[in-house]
């Protein structure tokens, strides 16, 4: 028998000692955390264009009113982004969460009421 290389060690969970049982739970775990990753990534990357976009609107601003809307805009926005951002996250975990142990534990076929008692 021949030594995976470390590209087939990488995609293959099962040469890794101890941790074959738990290949279901690690793919379906770190398939969730790279997307709530790259998800809070773009999130991070949009506000700050948004936050910029505000200070700079806000320093165009020759009354304190105006500067009053813009900020008042701005608030009512980041707070919008920010719960729309923490909705999605936990839609990226529950999905994860659904079924984390895969195929690995198949449900028993019997009932929990059909011995008599």
């Amino acid at each position: 028998m021949t030594k995976p290389s470390k590209t087939q060690a990488a995609e293959n969970h099962s040469t890794t000692p101890g941790l074959s049982l738990l290949n279901p739970v690690m793919d379906a775990q770190m398939k969730a955390f790279s997307a709530w990753g790259a998800g809070m990534l773009q999130f991070f990357t949009t506000r700050l264009a948004q936050d910029l976009e505000a200070q700079k609107a806000m320093l165009a601003c020759k009354s304190l009113p105006d500067i009053q809307k813009v900020q008042t805009a701005y608030v009512t926005q980041a707070i919008a982004d920010y719960q729309a951002q923490m909705q999605r996250s936990m839609d990226v975990w529950s999905d994860g969460a659904k079924n984390p142990m895969g195929d690995m534990f198949q449900p028993s076929k019997r009932a929990y009421d059909d011995v008599p008692l």
